[in-house]
């Protein structure tokens, strides 16, 4: 072990960068599931936004059939706004691989606390921008 040490080379140790591993973790599985259009996504959405009392930004991935490959809460923000950043939204579904973030599969703004998921003004925005 003490000969190891003594062959450490410190200049080449400063010249080598921080290495970073990124991993995506599934956290449940479930059947993927088809997304006919807009009506479909907020259907999901809403089911998935049930019981959510602040202001979620969420992300569904896409493979190439339009079928829900997953689901990803990008920001959880207070009771009228989450702060999302296009970096954030696109993550996810690069390291799915997913083919698509179709029209109606960004959600924000769904406060659920009655059976009727509306999205606000500025996820409307943000969703026009992506």
């Amino acid at each position: 072990m003490a000969k190891l040490e003594r062959n450490k080379d410190p200049f080449k140790e400063a010249l080598m960068p921080p290495v970073f591993r990124v991993q995506l973790v599934r956290e449940k599985s479930g059947q993927r599931t088809a997304l006919g259009g807009p009506e479909s996504a907020a259907q999901i959405l809403g089911q998935y936004l049930q019981h959510a009392d602040r202001e979620h930004f969420v992300s569904l991935m896409l493979d190439v059939k339009n079928q829900v490959i997953g689901i990803h809460t990008v920001s959880v923000g207070s009771l009228f706004a989450a702060i999302v950043s296009p970096r954030e939204v696109f993550k996810a579904a690069i390291l799915a691989n997913a083919a698509a973030m179709g029209e109606g599969a960004l959600g924000g703004g769904f406060v659920c606390a009655s059976a009727a998921a509306l999205p606000s003004i500025a996820a409307n925005k943000v969703a026009r921008l992506t």
